[in-house]
């Protein structure tokens, strides 16, 4: 029940992924470094080649897949409980933003049904530096 559950949940999430992100942005085509950063409480970080997430107050952090362009999906390990941020079994997509030139600058947490739960702009320190000449990002 619980896995046909996960499923249903998570091609209701590509569907809204696909229509709340702007076109240009695939996971294929960008490098998962550009989703890391710092989100307001939410923290997303790259290890052993997987994004993970974890929120200030979390025990521990759980990993994301991709589920959509620019759109990311909770992990479950099977046997696992679940429980959305409104204490049931909803657990959000999180659906990246990106800015007119492609940069990611956001991140939405958005449930099946297309309600946005929360929102946070990517913290400044985590942006891509904007190149300018004498400034390169590799400092």
């Amino acid at each position: 029940m619980l896995l046909a559950c996960t499923a249903l949940i998570l091609v209701q999430v590509q569907a809204v992924a696909q229509d709340a992100t702007p076109a240009g942005g695939t996971n294929e085509a960008s490098s998962l470094d550009e989703f890391v950063g710092s989100y307001g409480p939410r923290h997303i970080y790259l290890e052993n080649g997987a994004l993970h997430y974890l929120r200030e107050g979390m025990p521990t952090a759980v990993a994301i897949e991709a589920a959509g362009v620019d759109s990311f999906v909770v992990v479950v390990p099977p046997g696992a409980q679940v429980q959305g941020p409104g204490g049931d079994h909803v657990i959000p997509a999180f659906v990246f933003r990106r800015n007119e030139k492609g940069d990611v600058t956001a991140l939405a947490l958005v449930n099946p049904d297309g309600t946005v739960v929360g929102e946070a702009e990517k913290d400044a320190e985590t942006r891509p530096r904007p190149r300018t000449q004498g400034n390169s990002q590799s400092q």
